[in-house]
């Protein structure tokens, strides 16, 4: 019985959970946040609600969505211009309320709709018992990427604090493509301080389709494939609630701990 996190960061990150959030079943399982410093590349997404975005603000930090009394449009409009330095600075300036507004979507997830279903309990638990009701998250970023880079490790640090340690982190990271310098010094930074909260990487790599000159404008067929994938690996929760007497096959299913078992880096 369980519910996961499913986050997206940056603008690369959140067009692929926005793929991921494409498939119905995945809904069962958790709701998306997407987290980005440019609300123009947020409102391009589909298939998540502005009540789940968390903008980040060089000057306001932490702006929800849906907060009250804020035009989320004019205050998160910066970017950080392939700079995690810059991105990580203001994001560590404002740890407090990014892990206030984590802690309120893990909340969500474990005493809400989905939580019942899953059967987790909200009434009669502490506070911090209810954060440790979300036993897995799955983040997307772009490894060549400002905010994915420079908020991500945050976002990783922030959800290990709130679970005292019990949720574990599956990290679906975007390799730049060969010929891009910067994404690749990007890349080194953003792994390295990930590394010290992540508990798998699973690596893609542009470099597949980097074959032809516009390969930029496959990013999202590329997204939907690689989001197929990631529908298929958390789909195990799901299968074990179906009872394999009913039908003629019974094919094994693999859950979370599989896939972080295979894509460890221990």
């Amino acid at each position: 019985n369980m519910v996961y996190q499913f986050i997206g960061i940056g603008q690369a990150g959140c067009s692929l959970l926005d793929s991921v959030f494409k498939f119905r079943n995945i809904r069962l399982l958790g709701s998306p946040t997407a987290i980005n410093s440019t609300a123009k590349d947020l409102a391009n997404l589909k298939n998540v609600k502005k009540e789940n975005w968390l903008g980040i603000s060089a000057e306001k930090g932490i702006v929800r969505g849906d907060e009250k009394g804020t035009v989320f449009e004019e205050i998160v409009t910066g970017g950080f211009g392939k700079n995690p330095v810059r991105c990580s600075e203001v994001v560590e300036e404002h740890y407090d309320s990014l892990c206030s507004a984590l802690e309120e979507r893990m909340k969500s997830e474990a005493g809400g709709k989905r939580g019942k279903k899953f059967g987790l309990k909200k009434g009669g638990e502490s506070e911090e018992a209810e954060a440790e009701h979300v036993p897995f998250s799955v983040l997307f970023l772009s490894f060549g990427g400002g905010t994915g880079c420079g908020a991500a490790p945050y976002v990783a640090k922030a959800l290990k604090e709130l679970s005292n340690e019990n949720i574990r982190i599956i990290v679906i990271g975007v390799l730049p493509a060969a010929d891009q310098m910067l994404e690749a010094w990007n890349t080194k930074y953003g792994i390295n301080e990930l590394k010290k909260y992540a508990d798998s990487f699973i690596l893609v790599d542009n470099q597949r389709i980097a074959y032809r000159a516009d390969y930029e404008a496959l990013y999202p067929k590329y997204n939907d494939y690689i989001a197929a994938g990631i529908a298929d690996l958390t789909a195990g929760v799901i299968l074990e609630k179906i009872d394999p007497s009913e039908y003629e096959l019974s094919p094994p299913v693999i859950d979370m701990n599989d896939v972080i078992t295979a894509t460890s880096l221990n």
